[in-house]
C-alpha cells in the first residue's frame, strides 16, 4: 500500500505541471533512461489508472505490481471527490494505517476521514470505488 500510495500522490501533486498523456504516469525518467518497449504510451515505469482490482493481488507478490491495485484505487477516489478533497482525505486516512495495514482497513480508513472532514458527503461513491475495486471493507 505504501508504493501505491508513493506512486498516486506524486502523481496528484505534479499531474497539473504535466502534458495529458503523462498525467497517470509515474516515473516516466526511468521508463526513457531503461528504455522500456512494451508498448506503454508514454514510456513509464507504472501507472495509477490501471485496471488491476483486488482480486489481482497476490500475498507473495511484487509489492509495486500490488501497489499497482492501490494506486488505481486511490486514483479513482480522486476522480470522485477531485484533487483537494481527495488528497486531504487520503492523507487524513494515514493517521489510522500501520505497518499491517490491509487494503481493507485502508479503504475503513479512508471512509473513516470522509465522516471527519466533510461529515460522510462522499460515502456513497468511495463506497462504489472499494466496490469496483473489489476491497472489501468489512474484512478483517
Amino acid at each position: 500500500m505504501g508504493e501505491g500510495f508513493g506512486d498516486y500522490f506524486a502523481a496528484s501533486f505534479f499531474e497539473d505541471k504535466k502534458p495529458v498523456r503523462y498525467r497517470a504516469s509515474v516515473m516516466s525518467w526511468d521508463g526513457l533512461l531503461l528504455g522500456l518497449e512494451d508498448g506503454s504510451d508514454p514510456p513509464c515505469l507504472r501507472r495509477v489508472d490501471g485496471a488491476l482490482t483486488f482480486d489481482d493481488y497476490r500475498p507473495r507478490g511484487d509489492e509495486h505490481d500490488n501497489g499497482e491495485i492501490w494506486s488505481a484505487t486511490l486514483w479513482d477516489v480522486r476522480k470522485k471527490l477531485g484533487r483537494r478533497r481527495a488528497d486531504r482525505v487520503i492523507i487524513e486516512s494515514h493517521f489510522q494505517l500501520d505497518p499491517d495495514t490491509t487494503f481493507a482497513r485502508g479503504a475503513r480508513a479512508i471512509l473513516d476521514a470522509n465522516q471527519h472532514l466533510y461529515a460522510g458527503e462522499h460515502d456513497r461513491s468511495l463506497r462504489a470505488v472499494f466496490r469496483a475495486r473489489a476491497i472489501d471493507i468489512h474484512e478483517t
